[in-house]
């Protein structure tokens, strides 16, 4: 009797866990089919193939539903944030800002959503240097998520860059706070292979660092 009670337990934890599993695969499956158009125009933009304007436009007011839902998932969190830095790219401050704040808003927005999944994600910490630097620019708030960035990403050749594109957007205040992360980064980058353009962006940088606050390592690149 114990026997077939034991037997029947073990039978209903195995239809239990069968039935779990069957469901987070069929929810990953319906995931992926809501986000399909978001999965596939983001691997498009990732490859170099063109997305059109309006496109993109729909696909970043459709991110809004991942930040109320907090969204985890990888590889949608990535494709979001392509498509909504494409969105911001394409908007122009000039001829609509309000359009352009709007973007930046839902950027801004987003990333902050995305970190909460992955706190250790050195590009997301970039991301949102950059989006609060467009939104008003606290040298204090910058130095943290770039500190972090770094921390998180260190030798990322994308990453890396990417900081040096920021480090040439902000003020002198700000800068003059950034000095210890440019030396860090320009350390980097001489160690790599530079991808062409990028010393015109390296020299713009350190042209605006006093000599007094920094040593430049030796570096090829560099070199007249």
């Amino acid at each position: 009797m114990h026997g077939i009670r034991r037997r029947t337990l073990r039978h209903g934890v195995l239809i239990c866990i069968i039935v779990i599993i069957s469901y987070n695969s069929f929810s990953e499956v319906r995931r992926t089919a809501q986000y399909g158009g978001l999965l596939r125009s983001a691997a498009k933009v990732e490859s170099g193939e063109a997305v059109d304007r309006i496109t993109v436009q729909k696909l970043a007011e459709s991110t809004e539903v991942l930040v109320r839902t907090r969204e985890c998932r990888g590889d949608i969190i990535k494709a979001a944030l392509t498509i909504l830095l494409l969105n911001l790219d394409n908007e122009n401050s000039r001829t609509d800002y309000d359009g352009w704040s709007a973007s930046l808003l839902r950027a801004d927005k987003f990333v902050v959503q995305a970190l909460s999944c992955q706190p250790t994600n050195g590009n997301f910490w970039l991301r949102l240097a950059m989006t609060r630097q467009s939104i008003a620019e606290q040298p204090e708030e910058l130095r943290l998520f770039l500190e972090l960035s770094q921390k998180y990403a260190p030798a990322e050749e994308r990453v890396t860059e990417g900081r040096f594109l920021l480090y040439s957007k902000v003020g002198d205040l700000t800068l003059s706070r950034l000095n210890d992360l440019i030396l860090a980064d320009l350390r980097t980058i001489c160690r790599a292979s530079a991808r062409e353009g990028l010393k015109a962006l390296v020299e713009s940088v350190m042209g605006r660092l006093t000599v007094d606050s920094f040593v430049k390592p030796e570096c090829k690149m560099l070199t007249p």
